[in-house]
This record gives C-alpha cells, structure tokens and sequence, in this order.
C-alpha cells in the first residue's frame, strides 16, 4: 500500500493499493468511532463495489445507509443532491 498526502484547503491523505476497497472500514474506524456511514454513489460503482464496501464498513462496526443513484453526468444535478439528501434525513 501507498500513501500520498495531498496538500490543499485541508490536507489529506490518499491510499493506493490492491484490494483497499474491502478495507475501508478498517481503515475508517482508525479515523473515527463507528457510526453511521452513507455510502452515496452511482448505480454502475454501486453494482461493481456497493456489498463489498457496505459489508466492509459493517464489519468494522458502522451501521450504513445506501444511496445509489442513476450513473451518467446528466444525473449530477441539484435534483438529484435533493433525493440524496431527503433520503438521508428520513434514514
């Protein structure tokens, strides 16, 4: 694994490596206790990486809540932040 650290209005850093995606929770919950975590996101990365993260974050202790929406840039719009965030709130 390989870290970059980005400098920028608030640094962070990036992990780089095989296999990093069903490990997010672990590496989540070095950041901060487990809580709710939102997974938003595309339909199409849902279908390709949605269970592996959602289970990773569960397995770490996170209780999660999913949105997928429609993929496609047409999609990223003021409406579609609407849905997502009514959804959260009544989650």
């Amino acid at each position: 694994m390989r870290t970059v650290s980005v400098q920028a209005s608030v640094n962070y850093d990036v992990l780089i490596g095989e296999g990093l995606v069903s490990q997010v929770g672990e590496h989540l919950a070095k950041l901060r206790k487990p809580c709710t975590a939102a997974i938003v996101t595309d339909t199409t990365v849902d279908a390709l990486f949605g269970d592996t993260v959602e289970a990773s974050l569960k397995a770490a202790g996170f209780r999660t809540i999913r949105h997928a929406f429609p993929a496609g840039e047409q999609n990223k719009t003021l409406e579609t932040l609407s849905d997502i965030l009514e959804d959260l709130a009544e989650q």
